[in-house]
């Protein structure tokens, strides 16, 4: 199982996409270990939400706004805590989430679908974890894309997925690969087609390559046709990772 170095996280607008709570020194001669903490990605999907901004337990974390396309990494201590996103500068609730984080563990925090937008937790599942395999799960968070095949480089690692549904449990689990020929590039193609809906590679790419020893998730989003900002979308995140 992968641990976690002790890292320090500040709470900071998220201009560079990585937000997080700080911890002190005691006093200036003896240093206080860092506290463990539950480590988050969030993952805004949702095509419909107007900017909405974050709430952990009713206080406001950050005057960045959460947005279609939105990504960010977060940091809590472990018990429970309450996530809201509301409407910026109002009291309009868009989703609410609950859950008793584990401090030694890793999660996903999604916000997806429209009218209404919902949101929930992942637990990232370290059951099958191997220092020498890469992990990969799926998510289809575009509602009307149809199935679709997912390939990492010329490789097709997944097959005929249908947009979520919610099933937190059948989402937490994670396949494991021993490499790939070009590990660089993602594409998404309709199920059984040659017929491509969206791609990322090179420096588009968040996690660069994927290599052995982390837990990846690919995700795909947006709506089919469009040419706007809504235009389907697809990337990976890290989901396990030792830094």
């Amino acid at each position: 199982m992968l641990t976690k170095k002790n890292r320090v996280w500040a709470v900071v607008a998220l201009l560079t996409g990585i937000i997080g709570f700080s911890s002190c020194l005691k006093n200036d001669n003896n240093y206080t270990p860092q506290r463990p903490q539950a480590q988050i990605a969030i993952i805004g999907s949702s095509t419909s939400m107007i900017p909405g901004t974050f709430y952990d337990n009713d206080q406001k974390v950050t005057e960045t706004e959460f947005n279609y396309n939105f990504y960010a990494r977060y940091a809590v201590y472990g018990g429970l805590h309450k996530f809201d996103l509301k409407k910026k500068g109002g009291d309009s609730l868009f989703t609410s989430t609950t859950y008793n984080f584990d401090s030694t563990q890793y999660y996903t925090y999604l916000i997806w679908d429209k009218a209404p937008v919902r949101s929930a937790i992942i637990k990232t599942d370290q059951s099958n974890y191997s220092r020498d395999k890469i992990g990969i799960r799926f998510l289809n968070l575009s509602q009307n894309a149809g199935p679709v095949d997912v390939y990492v480089g010329a490789e097709k690692i997944d097959s005929n997925r249908v947009y979520f549904d919610g099933n937190v449990s059948a989402a937490s689990a994670f396949k494991l690969y021993s490499s790939f020929s070009t590990g660089s590039t993602i594409t998404i193609r309709e199920a059984g087609t040659t017929n491509k809906l969206a791609e990322v590679s090179g420096a588009d790419l968040k996690i660069g390559t994927f290599n052995t020893g982390y837990f990846y998730t690919i995700y795909l989003m947006g709506v089919k046709g469009s040419s706007g900002t809504d235009k389907l979308y697809t990337n990976a995140i890290f989901s396990l990772y030792n830094y």
